[in-house]
């Protein structure tokens, strides 16, 4: 379950990339807020995951 959380996490963030790099293009610079709010908790369950099963 662990690598599931991560590989969530890593997904969230490669979407924003591509969403920022097109805002970027567009002549539109935002920063991007919401992705440490998607991915930290998804990382934070994948440790909490490998923990569980170490402990």
């Amino acid at each position: 379950m662990a690598l599931a959380y991560f590989k969530l996490a890593i997904i969230a963030a490669g979407i924003d990339y591509r969403r920022r790099m097109s805002e970027q293009a567009e002549g539109k610079d935002t920063a991007a807020e919401s992705v440490p709010d998607v991915v930290a908790p998804l990382i934070a369950r994948g440790l909490a995951e490998i923990a569980k099963k170490s402990g």
